[in-house]
């Protein structure tokens, strides 16, 4: 008997399901980084952070389970209003800052996108998770450089919301 896949918000939205779907024949369990990417950014000086997501932990199972909404989770889901990837931008800097890769003090572009790639770049000021909303040293989002005009993909599914649907 054939194991399937655990269910996904994005494993239903179809321009999605056919790339988990080789993902879980592949018994991939996390979406991997290219090693020779991951080699030439290290050449670079490029440093690489592998963190738990902001967004993720155990607000997201309170809110998967219980039904609960967390700060945390009304934080992501105000972001996702612009789209999933000023979520992911935000997030990944805050991570990025936390870890010590990034200076708090100076601008940065961030990047950010979903499964089908990076469709986003924001300029941020950093801050430390526990310094995010503080007046003076907090996350400032400076400048939206570009984001997907709507989420829709051709299916008509709302890639930041699929769950919701």
């Amino acid at each position: 008997m054939k194991k399937e896949p655990p269910a996904r918000h994005w494993k239903e939205i179809p321009e999605l399901k056919e790339r988990w779907e080789r993902w879980w024949e592949e018994g991939m369990k996390q979406v991997t980084f290219d090693e020779a990417i991951e080699d030439q950014l290290k050449a670079w000086g490029v440093p690489i952070v592998r963190a738990t997501d902001v967004g993720a932990s155990v607000e997201a199972s309170m809110r998967r389970n219980l039904g609960v909404s967390t700060q945390k989770t009304i934080l992501k889901e105000a972001l996702y209003l612009f789209c999933p990837g000023v979520k992911v931008s935000v997030f990944t800097t805050v991570m990025a800052a936390d870890a010590g890769t990034i200076p708090v003090d100076q601008e940065v572009i961030a990047f950010g996108g979903t499964e089908q790639g990076v469709d986003t770049a924001v300029v941020l000021q950093p801050a430390y998770s526990d310094r995010l909303f503080s007046p003076e040293t907090g996350l400032e989002i400076r400048e939206i450089l570009c984001k997907p005009r709507s989420m829709k993909g051709a299916s008509g599914s709302y890639y930041g919301r699929a769950w919701k649907q």
